[in-house]
């Protein structure tokens, strides 16, 4: 038996690595080793295209369960993954690596659209419920 925690890897890479220790059990060591430095080669190079862009998207994520929207911590890989991607997350100060439970009624104000440069704003999706009125 062996214990998997990929999940709680607060960055993106941390998680890609995860593949070297699967490797262990087919003897595939060196190629996970390749394949790692690839994959952090590649993510690497993505993330210079982002880090000088003035104009950054601001995204709202996750999901509704029962009542209580879940939105990741703004210690996760996946704010680090918006970050990395050249997005203004809107709970980055979060500090908190897990999932962090609020009133959808709050995550609808918070997420309101905000114009970027210009006159330009952006919108992936609508929810249900949330009257920008």
């Amino acid at each position: 038996m062996a214990i998997v925690a990929e999940y709680l890897e607060p960055s993106p890479l941390g998680q890609a690595e995860w593949l070297k220790f699967t490797a262990l059990f087919f003897n595939q060591e060196a190629q996970a080793e390749a394949e790692f430095a690839a994959i952090a080669t590649e993510y690497e190079a993505l993330t210079r295209l982002t880090a000088s862009i003035q104009a950054r998207p601001t995204v709202l994520t996750g999901f509704s369960y029962d009542g209580t929207w879940y939105v990741p911590g703004g210690q996760s890989y996946v704010a680090q993954l918006l970050e990395d991607a050249g997005a203004d997350y809107l709970w980055a100060e979060v500090e908190q690596t897990g999932s962090v439970p609020l009133d959808f009624e709050a995550v609808c104000m918070t997420g309101q659209p905000k114009p970027m440069s210009g006159s330009m704003s952006v919108r992936v999706a609508e929810s249900p419920g949330c009257d920008r009125n």
